[in-house]
C-alpha cells in the first residue's frame, strides 16, 4: 500500500514538475515578446528625445546667431561704419571703429558657441572682427565662400560649412546683407564652427556600436566620430546601405540591415539648414538587456516552481488516508445498498483518493438517476407508440402498424437489456474489488483493471440509454406533419445546391462527385424543409451503403416540370440494392446494418414526407452493381 501510495506521488510530482516547465515557456514566451516591445517602444521614445533635444540644440545655434546678426543690423554706429567707409585706409580712422569693434566683441563673448563676429564692407572691400583685425588688401570680398549666399535675399542666410580663410576652421555663417540705393553691400555676420556640434551629438546614447551623424542633402557628412568624413567624404561611399534607407520618406524608428546586423535608426531633420541628424544603434546589444533579465526571470520561476512542487507532494502524501472509508463504502455499493450516504468529504479532496470517491459518487448517482430515466423512459415510450399508431392509422397505415410497434419494441428493448447487463456487471466488480481488498489481493494493476473495467460497463450504459433516447427520437420524426413549416415559395435548383454545400463537410471525405442538373426555371411552392431531409436522407444513404471507403462515384439530380407537377430523379451508381431488400426499402425498422446501429426508419421517413407532407408519390429501382434511382413526383404548387 505503501508503495502504490508512493508511485502516485511521483506520478503527481512528474506531472506537476512536465506542467511548470510548459508553464514556464508560455510565460517565459509571453513575458519575452512583451518585454521586447517595451524595450523598442522605450527606445524610439528615448532615441525620438534626444535626437529632439541635440535637434533643438543645433537648431539654437542657426537662432541665436541670427538674433546676434539682427542686432547688428540694428546698432546704428555699426551701420553708419559700415556705410560712410570707403576705403581700406578709412577704417581704422574712423570715428565709430573702436565702438563696433567693443559692440562685435560682446556679443562674441555672450555665447562660448560663436567662433567669431565680423562685419564685412562689399566698396572698401575688407572685413573686421570682434578682436579688432581690419583685413590687408589681399582680402577679396567677391572671391569669398559666403558671398554668393549671403546675396541670395533680404533676409538672415546661412551658409554651408567652409574653410575660414585665416584660422582654417570649417564655419558656418549666419549673414545679413545691408544693401544701399546705390546697389553696395554690407555684411554682419556671426560664424560658429562645426567643433560645437560633437558637444550636443554626444548627448545621445546609442551604446558602443552605434553611431550618430549628421548629414546634407547631397550626403556629405557635416558631423562624423571619424574627423577625416567630415566635408570630405558622402554616406552613400560609407555607408550606402543606410543612404538606400534615407531616400525614402521614414516616419518614426525602423530597422534596417547593417553589415549583416540589424540596427535600429532614426532621421530628424535640422530646421535652417539642409542637414538630417541620423541615429543607428544595434538591436542585438539593445536587446542584450532583455536576455539577461529572460534568464532572470526562468531561474525565479523555476525556483518557485521546485517550492510549489515540494509543497504539494507533502500535501499529496497527507491525504492518501480516507481508502479505508471508501473501502466501506465500496462493500457497500457492491451489495446493492444506494441509501448510504456517498463519501462527499473525501470527494472534495484534490487528489487520487478525492478522485477515487468521486467515481463512487458518481457511479452511485448515475445508477439512481439512470433507473429512473429507464422508468420514465418506457413509461412514456407507450405513450409514444400509441400516438404514433392513431397517427398511422389516419394516413392509412394500418398495415404496417404491427411491423412498426413490433421494430420500436424490438429496438428499444435491445439498449435496455444491454443496460441491466451492464448494471449487474458493474455490481459483480464491485463485489469482486471488495475480495481483493479485504484478502490483501488488491494490486495497482488490479486495481487499475477493475476500475477501468466500470468505467466501461458505466459508459456502456449510458450509451444504450442514449440510444433508447435516440429511437425515440428517430420515431418521432415520422409523424412529421406535428411541426410542418410554412409554405415557401422556392427555386428548385438553387435551393438544391444549398443542400449540397450545406453537406460539404460530410461528403468532403467521400470521393463522390453530386452533379445538380435541376432544370434552373422551376420555381415552387412547397416545404423546403422537407425536400431539405429527402435530398439529404438520399445521399447519406448512398454514402453508406452504395459506395465503399474512397471509392469513387457519382450521384445525379435532375427535374423537370411537367404541367403542373415537377418530376424529380435521384440516380446513383452504386452497388445497387438486391431484388429481396428492395421489396422492403420503405418499410420501418428493416435494415441490413443493424449491427451499425442502423435504426432501418431513414427510408420509411423519406417515404412519409414525400406522400404526406410533400403530397407526392416516390418509387425505387435498382440492380446490384447499377446503382439505384428513385423517382418522385411533386406538385408545382402545394395548397394549405
Amino acid at each position: 500500500m505503501f508503495n502504490y501510495k508512493r508511485k502516485i506521488s511521483n506520478h503527481l510530482m512528474t506531472n506537476i514538475i512536465i506542467l511548470l516547465i510548459i508553464m514556464t515557456l508560455m510565460v517565459g514566451f509571453v513575458v519575452f515578446n512583451y518585454t521586447q516591445k517595451v524595450l523598442s517602444d522605450e527606445l524610439a521614445s528615448r532615441l525620438d528625445t534626444e535626437n529632439q533635444f541635440a535637434k533643438h540644440q543645433i537648431e539654437s545655434l542657426f537662432e541665436d546667431t541670427s538674433s546676434y546678426v539682427k542686432q547688428m543690423t540694428f546698432n546704428p554706429k555699426i551701420k553708419s561704419f559700415l556705410t560712410q567707409v570707403d576705403t581700406l585706409e578709412e577704417a581704422q580712422e574712423h570715428p565709430n571703429f573702436r565702438d563696433v569693434v567693443n559692440a562685435l566683441n560682446a556679443i562674441e563673448k555672450s555665447n562660448d558657441q560663436i567662433f567669431l563676429v565680423w562685419v564685412a564692407n562689399e566698396t572698401a572691400n575688407f572685413y573686421v572682427d570682434d578682436t579688432g583685425y581690419v583685413s590687408g588688401p589681399e582680402y577679396d570680398v567677391f572671391i569669398r565662400p559666403w558671398h554668393k549666399d549671403a546675396l541670395k535675399n533680404n533676409v538672415i542666410n546661412y551658409t554651408d560649412p567652409y574653410l575660414e580663410w585665416e584660422t582654417k576652421q570649417y564655419v558656418i555663417s549666419s549673414i545679413a546683407t545691408l544693401t544701399e540705393p546705390d546697389g553696395s553691400h554690407f555684411f554682419c555676420v556671426v560664424d560658429f564652427d562645426l567643433r560645437t556640434i560633437p558637444d550636443v551629438v554626444n548627448q545621445i546614447n546609442v551604446g558602443s556600436k552605434g553611431e550618430v551623424m549628421i548629414v546634407a542633402d547631397d550626403g556629405t557628412f557635416i558631423y562624423h566620430h571619424n574627423p577625416e568624413y567630415v566635408l570630405n567624404q558622402q554616406i552613400q561611399n560609407i555607408y550606402p546601405d543606410i543612404y538606400d534607407w534615407t531616400l525614402e520618406p521614414h516616419d518614426g524608428m525602423e530597422v534596417i540591415n547593417h553589415e549583416d546586423q540589424d540596427y535600429f535608426i532614426l532621421s530628424q531633420a535640422i530646421n535652417y539648414s539642409n542637414w538630417h541628424l541620423i541615429t543607428i544603434v544595434n538591436k542585438k546589444e539593445v536587446e542584450s538587456g532583455l536576455n539577461r533579465f529572460m534568464m532572470y526571470l526562468i531561474g525565479l520561476i523555476v525556483l518557485i516552481g521546485a517550492i510549489v512542487t515540494i509543497t504539494i507532494v507533502f500535501i499529496i502524501k497527507n491525504r492518501l488516508k480516507p481508502i479505508d472509508a471508501l473501502s466501506v463504502y465500496g462493500e457497500q455499493i457492491a451489495n446493492g445498498k444506494f441509501e448510504s450516504s456517498p463519501p462527499y468529504e473525501y470527494a472534495q479532496l484534490n487528489d487520487e483518493m478525492g478522485k477515487m470517491a468521486r467515481s463512487f459518487v458518481t457511479i452511485t448517482e448515475v445508477f439512481e438517476q439512470k433507473n429512473k430515466t429507464l422508468e420514465e423512459i418506457v413509461s412514456s415510450q407507450y405513450e409514444e407508440i400509441k400516438q404514433q399508431y392513431q397517427y398511422i392509422i389516419d394516413k392509412e397505415k394500418i398495415a404496417s402498424l404491427g411491423v412498426l410497434v413490433a421494430g420500436v419494441a424490438h429496438e428499444i428493448n435491445t439498449p435496455l437489456g444491454n443496460g441491466v447487463t451492464s448494471s449487474s456487471y458493474i455490481q459483480n466488480e464491485v463485489k469482486r474489488m471488495k475480495d481483493l481488498f479485504e484478502s490483501n489481493k488488491l494490486s495497482k494493476s488490479e486495481f487499475d483493471k477493475i476500475l477501468n473495467s466500470l468505467t466501461d460497463a458505466s459508459s456502456l450504459l449510458m450509451n444504450n440509454l442514449d440510444r433508447a433516447s435516440e429511437l425515440v427520437k428517430q420515431f418521432k420524426s415520422i409523424a412529421i406533419n406535428q411541426n410542418i413549416e410554412s409554405l415557401k415559395s422556392i427555386e428548385l435548383k438553387e435551393e438544391i445546391d444549398k443542400i449540397l454545400t450545406s453537406l460539404k463537410p460530410t461528403t468532403r471525405k467521400n470521393n463522390l462527385e453530386i452533379l445538380n442538373e435541376v432544370d434552373s426555371t422551376i420555381f415552387m411552392v412547397t416545404y423546403p424543409g422537407a425536400i431539405s431531409q429527402v435530398i439529404t436522407n438520399f445521399i447519406m444513404n448512398s454514402m453508406h451503403h452504395g459506395y465503399g471507403d474512397q471509392e469513387k462515384g457519382t450521384i445525379i439530380i435532375r427535374a423537370v416540370q411537367d404541367g403542373q407537377l415537377v418530376r424529380l430523379t435521384y440516380l446513383d451508381d452504386g452497388k445497387g440494392i438486391p431484388p429481396e431488400i428492395l421489396a422492403h426499402v420503405f418499410e420501418p425498422f428493416y435494415t441490413t446494418r443493424r449491427n451499425k446501429d442502423n435504426s432501418g426508419l431513414g427510408m420509411y421517413i423519406i417515404h412519409n414526407l414525400v406522400n404526406q407532407t410533400l403530397s407526392g408519390t416516390i418509387a425505387c429501382e435498382s440492380k446490384v452493381g447499377e446503382g439505384v434511382r428513385f423517382d418522385l413526383t411533386l406538385p408545382l404548387e402545394l395548397k394549405k
